[in-house]
């Protein structure tokens, strides 16, 4: 394609191991990406300024709230400044410090007819999901899919100010001091993936822009990123999501993939 996709990770110094095993991944089997772009809050941003400049990616900062208990939060508010953070882009993939690649990917296996594929599944799929209540508190409307099915959400740079506007609008704060406000604690009171699907979803303007794939009605389409638990060390036993039931390390598995 000739859009370009950027590659955009919001990260923080404990998940650091983990991302180095996502950097190696992208280096070894992504093609055809305008580039990468790292975000990490401002007092930490030395200790990734040699990672970023070996693997050739851009390093950005924001400056983090000291309450420890808000940061999950507040690195979900930083990928909805996508559009400030890479404002070359056409396209923004997102993925996280947890998670790698597997095999061979370009932006291409993330479009169709040229417009970012989003799975979304019917929320009477997904009894006891908490996402539902916090999707339709932030646009203040009913939900009835899940957007988060799936890493990497791929969107348009354009959608990002819209969406933080219309949040401002509705809520009569500025977006990050509404995300900021919210639960901070598991489930959490933001749920940033959903936020951004739903409003594309639910938009006159914005629904045209993607390719809605409803999980459920189709085949999912095949997957080429695994997630680990990025709180827990590397060198510990983990379930793993890609072998259900099954339980290993994720360094165990960084080495089977070569990284």
């Amino acid at each position: 394609m000739n859009a370009k996709c950027e590659i955009l990770i919001i990260s923080y110094l404990k998940d650091k191991p983990y991302l180095h095993y996502c950097l190696r991944s992208i280096q070894k089997f992504a093609t055809g990406f305008s580039g990468t772009t790292l975000v990490v809050p401002s007092v930490e941003a030395s200790e990734f300024a040699s990672m970023a400049a070996g693997f050739g990616m851009g390093l950005r900062t924001y400056e983090r709230d000291p309450n420890a208990a808000k940061w999950h939060l507040h690195a979900q508010a930083q990928k909805h400044r996508a559009d400030e953070h890479c404002p070359d882009a056409d396209f923004i993939l997102h993925t996280d410090s947890d998670c790698v690649f597997t095999e061979p990917v370009t932006p291409d296996d993330y479009f169709v007819d040229g417009k970012p594929v989003m799975l979304f599944e019917s929320y009477t799929r997904i009894p006891g999901s908490p996402w539902r209540n916090v999707t339709g508190q932030a646009l203040k409307r009913p939900v009835e899919y899940e957007f988060m099915r799936r890493h990497p959400q791929v969107n348009p740079i354009g959608i990002y100010r819209p969406l933080r506007e219309y949040i401002e609008q509705i809520h009569g704060v500025p977006f990050e001091q509404h995300v900021l406000a919210q639960k901070a604690n598991f489930p959490w009171g933001w749920t940033e993936h959903n936020v951004i699907g739903a409003f594309a979803y639910y938009s006159s303007e914005w629904n045209q822009k993607y390719c809605w794939w409803e999980v459920g009605k189709r085949p999912v389409p095949h997957e080429k990123i695994i997630q680990f638990h990025g709180p827990d060390p590397i060198d510990k036993e983990q379930l793993l999501p890609h072998n259900p039931g099954q339980t290993g390390t994720p360094l165990r598995e960084f080495q089977r993939l070569g990284l």
